[in-house]
């Protein structure tokens, strides 16, 4: 080949890992084929079949007997059958593809002066192998669907890679330098206010019954793999096969299950319930052409409230405050007659609800036994509720304050909310409602046994915002100036209600789009990689307290 007609390959593999981003979507299938006599085999037919949609891949072998399939579909079982004229041909089966992880199969043809017969082998370790691009562990859907899982969240399984430290902590980074895609979608908790690996406030945003593989990469010398320092996470959903095959799922969880003693301690258990159902379904709309998955799942969890402080005077169980029962009173009650508005309670708390629904639908298309597309999109809705914000105030070091002669700073209140002597009501806490949807098309062509190419588009929006249950209200704070109240220390805050002095206007938008093109030319037993990705983030933060 002409050396000039190299040079565009050569400088794209360079600059290509400082172009990527981590996107594994897809396997493939590499091997070798000669003959019996170690003679390398041009031009053999092999052909590879996933067997549950008969999805096709058909490419020949090279000049030294070398051959690629890319960009195929993970799981299996595959057929894969080498063929030559004058040879006999032969057969892989059960054969299982993994993310991201290539299936190499080297196989030898032999000749024969009386009727040529097929053989037939079963894939095995001495038979075929998968070549490995750097430290990755890979959840297929059996043990995705088999495994324990506690919160159904992804860290239930990554955290079993041998590299964690935490579900989502991997060689000893910080879980917010890992690269998290979904179907080749960002998904990241990007913002980062929380440990959490997935946006939507703790709660996976798209079901683990829709995931069919996850691959946790540590350090891959796949060029296609960067934009992380701790791990590369690639989860892919299912797809529809041409069988019919669907689920219906439900999970309830109360205060029942928890242990109650601990040693000789016996332990009050909490009323508390999670309650999580759902349903999926695939199948073929055209049988070996077009193939659909569609999953949906609710959940609704309540848990007790994280305020347990009560008056002096209250009849209700809990840490023991301060705060009088009639000063309370005639607190909530002015408040509802002179500005209309309900403060809540200030004892026997509500429980948090945590709410949410999500959505994912998938189409694939064979368009050839060249092109495969897939189109993808998911949409999640959920909320969640959180105590009132303990002690801080807005405008810190803007100035000080001065109640009948006693000054403080507006840095910090004296007492928290909710102390051993202060109350807030409940409508002070606040809820944040989050929104997650995301789409993907991929298109993978493979003009010839030598070239291959994956487009891929992708789009993620994030919203969160913060609400309050009792509307907008001023934040009121009410001190003991004289030091009369029992039990409260002179000068220190005792009651509390209105708005969480944080909640107005504060909203957080995360919207990513990507644009990812991967160029793959095979020469021999070498494979040169070109590849571009454009990313574009818009992060907004409205935080206006006070």
């Amino acid at each position: 080949m002409n050396l000039k007609r190299l040079l565009p390959f050569f400088f794209f593999a360079l600059i290509s890992p400082f172009l990527a981003q981590s996107q594994v979507t897809t396997s493939s299938i590499t091997g070798f084929v000669k003959a019996d006599n170690g003679t390398p085999l041009e031009g053999a037919t092999i052909t590879a079949i996933h067997q549950p949609s008969g999805t096709k891949y058909v490419t020949i072998s090279k000049k030294d007997g070398n051959f690629t399939i890319p960009n195929t579909r993970i799981g299996g079982p595959y057929q894969i059958t080498i063929e030559f004229v004058g040879y006999a041909p032969k057969t892989l089966n059960d054969v299982n593809l993994n993310l991201g992880l290539p299936f190499t199969a080297d196989v030898t043809l032999s000749t024969s002066s009386t009727t040529l017969q097929e053989v037939t082998i079963s894939a095995g370790a001495n038979s075929a192998a998968r070549a490995k691009t750097g430290a990755a562990t890979v959840f297929n859907s059996r043990q995705i669907s088999t495994l324990p899982s506690i919160s159904r969240s992804i860290t239930d399984f990554t955290r079993l890679t041998p590299q964690a430290s935490s579900g989502n902590s991997f060689a000893g980074r910080d879980g917010r330098f890992n690269n998290l895609q979904i179907d080749g979608a960002n998904l990241n908790n990007n913002f980062g206010l929380s440990t959490d690996p997935q946006p939507g406030g703790g709660a996976s945003p798209i079901s683990i019954d829709a995931y069919d593989e996850i691959s946790v990469n540590i350090a891959p010398y796949d060029v296609r793999q960067s934009g992380f320092t701790g791990a590369g996470l690639n989860v892919i959903t299912k797809s529809g096969t041409n069988t019919f095959h669907g689920t219906a799922y439900g999970f309830y969880r109360n205060e029942k299950y928890n242990g109650k003693h601990v040693g000789d301690v016996d332990l009050t258990q909490t009323p508390q319930t999670n309650k999580v159902y759902g349903a999926s379904l695939g199948g073929p709309i055209i049988k070996n052409k077009l193939f659909f998955f569609a999953n949906a799942e609710w959940e609704n969890k309540s848990v007790p409230n994280s305020n347990t402080f009560v008056p002096a005077g209250s009849s209700a169980s809990g840490l023991p405050s301060a705060a009088p029962v009639d000063s309370l009173n005639k607190f909530r009650d002015a408040l509802k007659t002179k500005y209309g508005y309900d403060a809540g309670v200030y004892d026997n708390r509500p429980n948090y609800v945590t709410k949410n629904h999500k959505f994912l639908g998938k189409i694939d298309w064979n368009i050839s036994n060249k092109q495969k597309l897939v189109l993808k999109y998911s949409d999640f809705q959920g909320s969640d509720q959180s105590p009132l914000n303990g002690s801080s105030v807005p405008n810190s070091g803007a100035g000080g304050f001065t109640i009948r002669g006693i000054s403080g700073s507006l840095s910090r209140l004296p007492n928290n909310r909710n102390s051993d002597q202060s109350i807030g009501f409940a409508n002070s806490d606040y809820a944040t409602e989050h929104v997650v949807k995301s789409g993907t098309l991929e298109l993978n062509s493979s003009f010839n046994s030598r070239i291959s190419n994956q487009l891929l588009l992708a789009y993620t929006h994030i919203n969160d915002i913060r609400t309050s249950p009792g509307g907008i209200f001023p934040t009121i704070e009410i001190f003991d100036a004289d030091g009369t109240v029992p039990g409260v220390t002179k000068g220190r805050n005792y009651m509390s209600a209105g708005t969480d002095p944080f909640t107005r206007n504060n909203e957080v938008i995360n919207n990513v789009a990507d644009l990812t093109e991967n160029f793959t030319y095979y020469a021999g037993r070498h494979t040169l990689t070109a590849g571009a990705t454009y990313e574009y983030q818009k992060v907004g933060n409205a935080f206006m307290g006070g």
